[in-house]
């Protein structure tokens, strides 16, 4: 069995659809394309797919990851071409590459998740404000965030590990929020951060979220983070 391990750019309108359904989407481009996807054992035998962390519905992606088991080899550039051609216009096949079959799964083995976050300003800023609140969010200990009607404390020593603000262009209405994320232990969502920041100012400031897509993923190996193509 043979395993390949795929990186997956998911933008546009595609951004809306849930992660089962970017999952079901992915599952039926590879029967169109004929690739001899493995199966499991048992009275329902489905397709062996393994997938890194779900995609919050809303964000755009350069960096998902999934790993097919196919039951014989195909070139990975020709398993893209023929993937990327049954795949919908907004979902779009970048990298890809073999691994070993019992590598660890996309699942257990990514720590963090980088972000970038575009936000529309409708009030003025002060040159020096975004980044010194940045450093103030970054030392805080922890973070009360609402989610369902409740309020949950994150610990933000282990939940936040950067964020750098800085403005698309001088005198910008724009701010762009570069947010590495843990997607194990404590975790918090990137519009969650980007609500907090904006909280620490001394008014109240009007602002829209243009869009927020996540960059990279990332696994620490050693003292290093590598993406999962170049863990395989």
């Amino acid at each position: 069995m043979y395993r390949l391990r795929l990186r997956l750019a998911k933008r546009g309108h595609l951004r809306f659809i849930s992660h089962l359904e970017t999952m079901q989407a992915l599952t039926r481009a590879a029967r169109r394309a004929n690739l001899p996807l493995a199966v499991t054992e048992g009275f329902n035998p489905r397709p062996k797919i393994s997938w890194g962390p779900p995609l919050a519905v809303g964000l755009t992606s350069e960096a998902e990851y999934l790993d097919f088991f196919l039951a014989r080899f195909v070139p990975a550039l020709e398993a893209l071409k023929l993937l990327n051609r049954a795949l919908p216009e907004d979902l779009f096949l970048l990298e890809g590459k073999y691994v070993l079959p019992k590598s660890q799964s996309l699942g257990g083995m990514i720590d963090v998740a980088i972000y970038e976050g575009e936000v529309v300003l409708k009030s003025k800023l002060n040159s020096d404000e975004p980044k010194k609140l940045a450093e103030i969010l970054l030392a805080q200990k922890s973070l009360e965030v609402k989610r369902r009607d409740k309020i949950k404390k994150v610990d933000l020593t282990k939940a936040l590990l950067h964020l750098e603000v800085h403005e698309l262009h001088p005198n910008s209405d724009e701010l762009h929020l570069d947010m590495t994320l843990s997607v194990k232990e404590e975790s918090l969502r990137p519009d969650e951060v980007i609500k907090a920041f904006f909280d620490l100012f001394p008014r109240t400031l009007s602002y829209e979220i243009k869009r927020i897509t996540r960059t990279g993923l990332f696994a620490k190996k050693g003292s290093n983070f590598v993406d999962p193509i170049g863990w395989g």
